[in-house]
């Protein structure tokens, strides 16, 4: 019988009971899967505890290689970032070392002008000294021979007089010593540069004496007397001694050496009874000044000129079997080659003739010339140059020959004998056409027709004395310069100018051409020649000359970087125009030629450039008017330009400097 339940008492039902022991169940089996998965984290920390203490399972060894790349690339970033420390540190070392550098060179011109001007100190102070020594050794002498000699005749000069008529007469001077302690008379001592002869003191109390027992020598029309007081005594040169056979001192005395033993020891007796003369002054004309002193040395020669000197050194002493080629450009001096053609013809005398260079075409402009060769040309041909035609195309040359006639010829004839080869550069483009080159070697036919503008040169090799260009047709045919050599060592003067031309024309030529031209021509020297006409421009911005100059350098020395540079300060000159430099007989120098002049200077040094100051040549300023009326006149009527003798003598003068340079190199090249 089944059992009853109580009443009011809740009795579980069986799917309550099996879903509570299904709860018991799970919580089990959750307690257990917690276990293992426990267990299973320790044993994985095992494994891994395992690996990295030597273990050898792949997997592992897979991790750990990657962990290994990570820590080595933030190990490459630190070490980066050191090294970029390392380098900015450098760079500001470079930078504090560049400023030394700077400032050790600021230092250096400063010490160097401080040297010259010690130098300067020295000299003078060895001519203020020199009265100083003269006096010790004359007290020497006094204390040695109290008694009066007499006076050798040697010492008289023999100096016009002043007057109305012709200077015909002619006085004995002799200046008298002062006591020993006794100041010395407007502390003035004229020294003959040439002659080193006896330095002779100006005394405003000098009186004229003579030689013949105190009768003073005039000629009878000529004889004036004048206060002591007006006596005026120039600076005198020595003079030789009389030979009337009156007694003369018989130790010789040097060239440059004081005699002291031929001083007087007293004022002589004679000279109180005789009359005062004033004595005519030899003294410069007003406006003339002497030559400038030499610039002091700077510095060595460095960098292309020094090379350009030991090349030259090694040419004259037969060391260097290739030829030395400059390159002078400049104005009229160098367009007739007047100027240029006494220097060629001393350089390849002194170290061998390689022959004559580029030249302009034939009768390009109305005063060009190139010396040792004759050149001609038929009809058809036409001309331009840069000074007076603005438009192109321009080479170095400055000038363009062209034709347009089949058969038109232009021709070249060596005076000097033949050449062994010979080059002509033709300006190509379109629109031009064909030309044939012959010498007596061969000939060459050449196209000029091209689609973008440019130059081309033609050159055949062979001994001739003749060259000559004719045009083919089709177009135009264009030559820009033309050139003979020799393969012998030796120089080759090549010089291009126009005549009036200043700097400024060299704007309107091709950069391009200009650099083909100095690649062809390959100068060891190039000699910058501009600068006179700039000079008579009163308003010639120097700022803006200077930079159109530097700008034509830069060109030059882009397309020769190995070439030596040489700055020529142009020539004195003068004009009418007034102006505060006067020369006296109504000329004047040009206001901004010395500026010029200093600027050009300037660059040389700038430029680590040879510097030649052709007006030191002349004399200084207002040389040139001296030159314009001594016979022979060595410069023309416009006081601008040289005679063919002026010109000869200032290429003299520019070889003589260049030698001296060669010579000695080591030493600053400045006059």
């Amino acid at each position: 019988m089944p059992q009853q339940r109580p009443q009011g008492v809740a009795i579980p039902s069986d799917r309550k009971r099996r879903g509570e022991l299904a709860y018991v169940e799970k919580s089990h089996a959750a307690f257990w899967l917690i276990l293992l998965a426990l267990v299973d984290i320790v044993a994985i920390a095992a494994i891994g505890g395992y690996v990295l203490l030597g273990g050898d399972d792949s997997s592992l060894s897979v991790m750990s290689s990657q962990g290994q790349v990570v820590g080595q690339a933030a190990h490459d970033r630190a070490k980066l970032q050191e090294m970029s420390q390392v380098i900015l540190r450098q760079r500001q070392q470079n930078g504090s070392l560049q400023r030394q550098v700077i400032t050790l060179g600021d230092q250096r011109s400063s010490l160097l002008a401080d040297l010259g001007q010690m130098k300067s100190l020295y000299s003078s102070l060895r001519v203020e000294n020199s009265w100083s020594i003269v006096k010790e050794d004359l007290a020497k002498l006094f204390k040695e021979e109290q008694t009066v000699a007499s006076i050798p005749p040697d010492l008289y000069l023999t100096v016009p007089v002043q007057s109305d008529g012709p200077l015909d007469a002619t006085v004995e001077v002799v200046n008298r010593l002062k006591p020993l302690d006794d100041p010395i008379p407007n502390q003035e001592v004229f020294v003959s540069k040439q002659d080193a002869g006896l330095v002779r003191q100006a005394e405003g109390e000098a009186r004229p004496a003579a030689a013949n027992g105190g009768s003073l020598v005039t000629s009878p029309d000529n004889q004036q007397a004048v206060s002591s007081e007006d006596m005026e005594v120039a600076a005198l040169e020595p003079q030789a001694a009389p030979t009337d056979g009156a007694s003369v001192q018989s130790r010789e005395v040097q060239a440059g050496e004081l005699d002291l033993t031929a001083l007087p020891r007293s004022r002589p007796a004679e000279l109180d009874s005789q009359s005062n003369v004033k004595l005519a002054s030899i003294a410069p004309q007003p406006g003339f000044e002497p030559a400038p002193t030499p610039a002091p040395v700077v510095g060595p020669v460095s960098g292309n000129a020094q090379r350009f000197l030991a090349k030259m050194k090694a040419l004259q002493a037969g060391q260097l079997d290739e030829p030395i080629t400059i390159l002078h450009i400049g104005d009229s001096h160098i367009a007739s080659d007047s100027f240029t053609r006494g220097i060629r013809t001393r350089l390849q005398s002194d170290f061998g003739n390689a022959g004559r260079g580029a030249v302009i075409p034939a009768n390009a402009f109305k005063w060009a010339y190139a010396d040792g060769l004759s050149m001609s040309r038929s009809n058809g041909w036409s001309s331009a140059n840069s000074l007076k035609v603005k438009a192109g195309p321009y080479g170095l040359s400055g000038v363009r020959v062209w034709t347009s006639s089949p058969g038109a010829k232009m021709s070249l004839t060596s005076k000097a004998g033949s050449f062994d080869w010979a080059e002509v550069t033709f300006y190509v483009g379109p629109g031009q056409g064909s030309a044939t080159v012959t010498t007596e070697a061969g000939s060459k036919r050449v196209s000029t027709s091209a689609a973008k503008a440019g130059s081309r040169t033609v050159r055949i090799e062979g001994r001739s004395k003749t060259l000559s260009v004719a045009h083919n047709g089709g177009g135009r045919t264009t030559v820009l310069n033309w050139s003979t050599g020799s393969n012998k060592p030796g120089i080759r003067y090549v010089n291009f100018g126009i005549s009036g031309a200043t700097v400024a024309v060299t704007t309107r030529w091709s950069d391009q051409l200009i650099a083909n031209d100095i690649k062809r021509i390959d100068p060891d020297l190039i000699i910058y020649g501009y600068g006179t006409n700039e000079g008579y421009n009163d308003n010639l911005n120097m700022a803006s000359y200077r930079q159109m100059a530097g700008g034509l350098v830069d060109k030059m020395q882009e397309a020769a970087p190995g070439a030596a540079l040489m700055f020529i300060g142009p020539a004195d000159g003068a004009r009418r125009r007034s102006s505060s430099l006067s020369c006296g007989g109504g000329w004047y120098t040009p206001a901004k030629l010395g500026a010029v002049r200093n600027t050009l200077k300037e660059m040389a040094e700038d430029y680590s450039a040879l510097y030649w100051d052709w007006s030191s040549a002349m004399g200084g300023r207002c040389g040139v008017a001296k030159w314009s009326t001594q016979n022979p006149k060595l410069a023309s009527g416009d006081r601008v330009h040289m005679t063919s003798k002026g010109y000869d003598r200032s290429a003299g003068a520019f070889v003589s400097f260049l030698e001296r340079q060669v010579k000695n190199s080591l030493k600053i090249a400045s006059n």
